[in-house]
């Protein structure tokens, strides 16, 4: 299930649960990861910051990775 993160809420059980976010940024993914902090302008995923209003966030399944390739 791909459900988009929009509240503060959102963002706090992504942090609680370790959720894989996906980043999408001009209609193109542009990062992923879990997530480390957010404040009212920017969400900080795997140390780089994206802009809350430049950007969508997704909870998705985290990647499957067998053998150093994704499946």
């Amino acid at each position: 299930m791909y459900t988009k993160l929009q509240f503060d809420v959102d963002f706090d059980n992504a942090l609680l649960f370790g959720q894989y976010i996906m980043v999408v940024t001009d209609a193109k993914m542009s990062g992923g990861g879990l997530l480390e902090r957010y404040d009212n302008d920017h969400v900080w995923i795997n140390g780089k910051p994206y802009s809350r209003t430049q950007s969508s966030f997704v909870h998705m399944p985290a990647p499957q990775i067998i053998s150093g390739e994704f499946l």
